[in-house]
């Protein structure tokens, strides 16, 4: 008697943890749902955006440039080049941008000081409208400028890596979003991205080599990683992994659900019974609905 009743304790504290990871987990997951719609809707706003499709034209055109005044094929064209003639043009690619990026630079401070002195006081008294005009022209520039393409298109990107690993976006439904992009991001936007961060610390000495190959190797990382999703596998292993232990779940609990039942402890049978039902039910939820989208 005294070790029924302890089996029985045993099974109320087994289901009741079973059923606080199930509802957390149910919790999660529908706050996920609801995340999911306005983060999908949001980004393909933003992807088919005119300026998004200025950007990418501008870095597929710096790089189409490239390829044919190496001698290399184009990116429409047939043939396959090689590792050498890919280092070539990667390297080449971060030579000329580094030229771009200086001469908006240098651009961007002559604008810069045409807003310095149209800020002072005589001038705003004689002309107020001077210092709105340079701040405009400015701004206009800045926004036009290849590395503010190359930044919204990197951005972009990153943003994805974000909501991928905070669980808002699936692997699956970037894969299906963006199914063409991973080319974009190995042979323009790394490339750029990290000959930015040898721009940004030539020009502040104080910034170790440490650091810069860490940031290079962090953008690396978070770029490549979506890269690898976008033209990866579609089975993940994570819910493969996933998959198998809610199977041994239920088969322990329906296991143990016919262990009970022969111990005449029908109660507690059908409650094990049923929660591997209920897992059963909510692993064919996810493959049958959600798992569609």
């Amino acid at each position: 008697m005294a070790e029924d009743i302890f089996l029985q304790y045993l099974l109320d504290v087994f289901i009741t943890g079973i059923g606080a990871f199930v509802a957390v987990f149910i919790a999660f997951w529908f706050t996920r749902r609801q995340m999911f719609h306005p983060a999908l809707q949001h980004i393909q706003s933003e992807y088919r955006a005119p300026e998004m499709l200025d950007a990418l034209s501008q870095l597929w055109k710096l790089h189409d440039d490239t390829a044919r005044d190496l001698g290399l094929t184009n990116r429409n064209n047939g043939r396959q080049i090689t590792d050498e003639e890919k280092t070539e043009l990667e390297t080449e690619i971060m030579h000329r941008f580094e030229t771009i990026y200086n001469q908006e630079e240098l651009l961007l401070d002559r604008l810069s000081i045409n807003i310095v002195n149209a800020s002072t006081r005589r001038n705003i008294n004689r002309n107020p409208g001077t210092l709105v005009d340079a701040m405009r022209i400015r701004d206009d520039a800045a926004r036009l400028t290849f590395d503010n393409k190359r930044r919204l298109v990197s951005h972009f990107f990153l943003h994805l890596e974000v909501l991928l690993k905070n669980k808002i976006l699936s692997k699956k439904q970037i894969r299906r979003t963006f199914p063409s992009s991973a080319e974009t991001i190995r042979s323009i936007s790394i490339p750029l991205e990290k000959k930015l961060v040898d721009i940004i610390c030539n020009k502040r000495p104080w910034i170790s080599d440490t650091v810069r190959q860490t940031r290079k190797r962090v953008t690396e990382k978070r770029l490549g990683f979506i890269a690898d999703v976008m033209d990866g596998n579609p089975w993940d292993l994570k819910k493969i992994i996933f998959g198998i232990v809610i199977f041994v779940i239920v088969f322990i609990l329906l296991f143990m659900g016919i262990f009970y039942y022969e111990l005449n402890l029908k109660e507690s049978a059908s409650m094990l019974i049923g929660g591997a039902i209920g897992a059963f039910l909510g692993v064919l939820l996810e493959v049958v609905v959600f798992h569609r989208e």
